[in-house]
């Protein structure tokens, strides 16, 4: 399990409770699940979100999917998705061109039909 945890995101997929949360002052990150049955896991999001430092996450449910938004160290805002399956989408970059400012936070939300 992962100790130094620096911050956490939560959201609820189904019946199953997801975490993304950073360790290690944000330069480790990690996901984890508590299923419906009770059963916990957590695994090292490494190759998902490689050799970035976070120092902000935040989750959110879109269709049983879990959605992820990362604020990298050097101010880029990175997003991808857990889909149903438990794979993970390639990690991209928002396109932040034209908004200023610093980034030190993200917030995501989303609905479900």
């Amino acid at each position: 399990a992962p100790t130094g945890i620096a911050d956490v995101a939560v959201a609820g997929t189904g019946n199953d409770l997801q975490l993304v949360l950073t360790a290690e002052n944000g330069a480790k990150q990690y996901h984890g699940a508590r299923f419906f049955s009770g059963q916990w896991v957590f695994n090292s999001l490494s190759s998902v979100v490689s050799g970035v430092t976070v120092t902000d996450v935040a989750a959110a449910a879109v269709n049983d999917e879990l959605q992820v938004a990362f604020v990298a160290a050097d101010g880029r805002v990175l997003h991808t998705v857990r889909q149903v399956s438990g794979n993970w989408t390639g990690v991209g970059s928002v396109d932040l061109t034209g908004v200023t400012g610093t980034r030190t936070g993200v917030s995501i939300t989303g609905t479900y039909n």
